[in-house]
């Protein structure tokens, strides 16, 4: 009931109707099939809206938007801060359809994008100023901050299975952060 189709462009036919699969009822399928994302764990909804509470308070915005499986979601500058004693400020977009595992798990990933420099320097946050680095460096960076930060908190997620997409012989770790 509510379901949105998805309108596709079927090969040598006519237009045809598709749904998510977070949209349709029946026989629960395979997690490794079918998921974009994959997490579990004992973070429930209430820790999720107290963490977009915590995000908030460091000028994090945190929106919770209706999206696919396909998107976790993202992390952005609305603002940067023009002089010292201002605030840069940041948004958030998280999939709400996702569990708070699963949500969990993304505001991990994105605050280690913002954490780790990857928006550029943030004085006020102690965020510094980092080398230019590839999308996968980035990436790689970003999930294994996640995949450390899930695991401490007893979420499992399918950190594995992402990175893999950005482990490739050209990707290299020297530019990653590494402290004692």
């Amino acid at each position: 009931m509510g379901a949105r189709p998805l309108l596709i462009l079927w090969p040598f036919g006519p237009v045809a109707l598709v749904y998510d699969l977070q949209d349709t009822e029946g026989k629960e399928p395979p997690q490794d099939v079918v998921a974009c994302f994959f997490a579990k764990g004992p973070i429930d909804q209430k820790s999720i809206f107290t963490f977009i509470e915590l995000m908030g308070r460091k000028h994090v915005e945190c929106l919770m938007v209706d999206s696919g499986d396909g998107s976790a979601g993202s992390i952005e500058v609305v603002r940067r801060a023009a002089k010292a004693e201002e605030k840069a400020f940041y948004r958030m977009l998280l999939n709400r359809n996702h569990i708070p595992a699963i949500q969990f798990a993304t505001i991990a990933h994105e605050l280690a994008h913002l954490c780790l420099g990857h928006l550029g320097p943030d004085d006020a946050l102690t965020i510094p100023k980092r080398a230019s680095m590839s999308h996968g460096q980035m990436e790689l960076e970003a999930e294994s901050v996640a995949y450390l930060v899930c695991a401490r908190s007893k979420v499992t997620s399918k950190s594995e299975t992402y990175l893999s997409r950005y482990v490739t012989e050209t990707t290299v770790v020297d530019n990653m952060i590494f402290t004692r």
